[in-house]
């Protein structure tokens, strides 16, 4: 690979980096992730090699950002083994995105010092700062659990049943705050409700119940963090949101008088 890293990507005109991630995802990831557990790691390592030999115009930014986007799309047409295969490949993605938020120095030394993390189209030199990889890993996180809570309101039991299978392989990176972790735990609680007694679906239960012990456990470590944590203190929590003050009604306000008017002058 780092013999051949020129030919891997070739030229192409600016601003097609898109493009080029768009078809790396669907014609060598996702085509082979999904297969075995071995597939999904080697998927995931295989980008990031491509990342760490700062493979030319290969772009790590606009490779994640395709990837934590489009989640959805790729649970729904997975069969139940696939699914699993595709959560453990995402595990071991985030993984990789966690041990470069947890440390600024790592993140200095593994991505700011490489090409695939340019921000610029021309100019290759200016990259992420640590601030703006932070703040973007907040954000895919956020597209990630709309994406999940979509398919957890899902009508389609394939839909269901497969975004509850890549939870439970993610469950150590994600939802990793404590404000998506509530809002995931309190839609699969639903299912789980919805899918007990007669005329439920038992295996859709079964997962859900699992999942939410999982989470339990994950809470109970400590390991979900609130905004602040979760950002090193580059991204502070929203205040809540304040009171509005009461209006006075027309009784209440205190009248306005005019003021006395001056009599006119008298004519001599």
């Amino acid at each position: 690979l780092r013999a051949d890293r020129e030919l891997l990507f070739p030229q192409a005109p600016a601003g097609s980096e898109r493009e080029a991630m768009s078809a790396l995802l669907q014609h060598c990831i996702f085509a082979r992730a999904v297969f075995s557990p071995a597939d999904a790691r080697f998927c995931a390592e295989f980008v990031a090699v491509l990342h760490g030999q700062g493979t030319p115009r290969f772009s790590t930014l606009q490779y994640l950002d395709k990837l934590l986007k489009d989640m959805q799309a790729h649970v729904f047409a997975c069969t139940e083994r696939e699914a699993a295969n595709l959560g453990r490949f995402l595990a071991e993605t985030l993984g990789l995105l966690h041990r470069w938020k947890a440390n600024r120095a790592v993140y200095d030394r593994e991505c700011k010092a490489l090409p695939g993390f340019s921000v610029a189209r021309k100019a290759t030199t200016k990259r992420a700062s640590y601030e703006e990889y932070v703040t973007v890993v907040h954000k895919w996180y956020a597209k990630l659990a709309k994406h999940f809570l979509a398919a957890l309101e899902s009508r389609e039991y394939m839909e269901v049943r497969n975004a509850l299978h890549v939870l439970t392989k993610l469950v150590a990176f994600f939802p990793a705050l404590q404000r998506l972790a509530a809002l995931v735990e309190k839609r699969v609680a639903k299912i789980k409700e919805d899918e007990t007694g007669e005329g439920g679906r038992e295996d859709l239960r079964l997962l859900a119940s699992r999942y939410l012990a999982m989470l339990t456990q994950e809470r109970t470590k400590g390991r979900l963090q609130t905004d602040d944590q979760f950002s090193n203190g580059t991204i502070k929590e929203k205040p809540p949101p304040q009171q509005p003050q009461p209006q006075q009604s027309p009784q209440q306000q205190p009248s306005q008088q005019p003021p006395p008017q001056q009599p006119p002058p008298q004519q001599p």
